[in-house]
């Protein structure tokens, strides 16, 4: 499901992955670690998880001469140093679940807004390349701050900056975000294996990833992603704006009664 609704979307899997982990995380390791440390698990897992979708769907669309190299890195520099910079942060506060919550709905909402309001039919679109360097800078330190407080990629931020402000076609967006994705999982992967450490000592998990959970979600990943790629490919850009909006509608709904039950736990 996360493969191949990120190939389809350009976001990598992310929101099916951070329910999936959050149920999971909870069932296998249960009082063994704190609520703080199950949040950090939840997005280190996601992170790792996505790292695999988003480079399978890459290949797809490079292999369909659907890759812009140049914007993507572009993109992905800024947009990796600060996801790295909050995801320092987010540990060294103790970010917790109703943090997380608040932030994945404030962050939404007005993305959705967005979408919903924005006219893509009477647009004049730009190619990708016609973007000026600083604004494109300017997208990868937003969405990278913002990654590593939702845990949700960047392609969340990037698809309607991208989309509806820079006005950029959606088939050329989900190829950018998958590229700009794969970048800043990558590294982020690597800081919370490396410097990440939970207090309980959990089998077969290497700081903040548990390859228990995570390598089953990562062998579906391989498999679906290019598959969402390909049916995005052969669907209408509003078909893909809707579908966008609908599964933001649903998370988010998830999420704020996420909210709800934790802010009544406490």
């Amino acid at each position: 499901m996360g493969g191949f609704v990120g190939g389809y979307l350009g976001i990598g899997g992310s929101p099916v992955y951070i329910v999936f982990f959050s149920y999971f995380i909870g069932r296998f390791y249960g009082t063994q670690i704190s609520p703080e440390e199950a949040v950090q698990l939840t997005i280190a897992n996601t992170v790792f998880a996505r790292t695999f979708a988003s480079l399978a769907g890459c290949w797809k669309h490079y292999a369909m001469h659907n890759f812009y190299m140049r914007t993507v890195v572009t993109i992905a520099i800024p947009a990796t140093i600060f996801s790295l910079l909050f995801a320092w942060l987010m540990a060294k506060l103790s970010y917790s679940k109703t943090a997380f919550s608040l932030a994945f709905i404030a962050m939404f909402m007005p993305l959705i807004y967005k979408m919903l309001t924005d006219d893509a039919e009477k647009k004049v679109f730009n190619h990708p390349y016609r973007i000026k360097v600083v604004f494109l800078n300017l997208a990868g330190v937003v969405s990278g701050a913002l990654t590593a407080l939702s845990g949700l990629g960047t392609g969340f931020i990037l698809i309607p900056l991208l989309n509806s402000l820079f006005n950029i076609k959606i088939r050329k967006v989900t190829s950018i975000s998958l590229g700009v994705l794969f970048i800043t999982s990558l590294f982020t992967s690597i800081y919370y294996a490396l410097a990440y450490h939970v207090g309980a000592n959990l089998p077969f998990t290497y700081g903040g990833i548990s390859l228990l959970i995570s390598m089953p979600v990562l062998v579906g990943s391989l498999v679906a992603s290019p598959f969402g790629v390909k049916v995005s490919q052969q669907h209408s850009p509003k078909t893909i704006r809707i579908v966008f909006i609908v599964f933001c509608v649903l998370i988010t709904f998830n999420e704020f009664v996420s909210l709800i039950r934790s802010l009544q736990g406490s």
